[in-house]
């Protein structure tokens, strides 16, 4: 079964976080005949090490689907001391945005 995606005169992306809801929602776009034209996944630097393991087990089945790659994107400071989440955290002394309710 192929299904259009919403708004077919614009990209449609991906946000992958590499865990089990993500990688189920990839699985039923292929399902559906979905394809996305862009596979982000956000690098905080903190991941657990089985996760980045995981980009090696899932390529393949992307490959397979027609999907593209994952774009690995990743903080890129140029004045800031800290380069993961966790040492920006640490450094200011403050949790993520989202233990306090917000989203960035």
């Amino acid at each position: 079964m192929s299904i259009n995606p919403p708004h077919p005169d614009r990209p449609l992306v991906f946000a992958y976080g590499l865990g089990v809801d993500s990688r189920a929602m990839l699985v039923e776009y292929g399902q559906r005949g979905i394809r996305p034209d862009l596979i982000l996944f956000a690098d905080t630097g903190g991941e657990k090490p089985e996760t980045y393991q995981y980009l090696d087990v899932i390529r393949p089945y992307l490959s397979r689907a027609g999907f593209p790659e994952v774009t690995i994107v990743r903080y890129q400071p140029t004045r800031a001391v800290y380069y993961t989440l966790e040492d920006q955290c640490l450094h200011t002394g403050t949790l993520p945005s989202l233990a306090y309710g917000g989203k960035s």
